[in-house]
């Protein structure tokens, strides 16, 4: 299990931010990042947009 996520998880998240274009980086950070996480914590992704 990487960064506190199961990979199905991961693998569900990568696919679904791959649908919006819009999108052009994710960017991990905190507990997960260092991988000091827990299963039941909780996780924010900024998202930056193509101008």
């Amino acid at each position: 299990m990487k960064y506190g996520l199961l990979d199905r998880d991961i693998k569900y998240i990568i696919e679904s931010i791959k649908t919006f274009s819009e999108i052009t980086e994710v960017i991990l950070f905190g507990s997960r990042a260092k991988g000091s996480s827990k299963m039941d914590q909780m996780w924010t992704w900024p998202l930056w947009e193509k101008m």
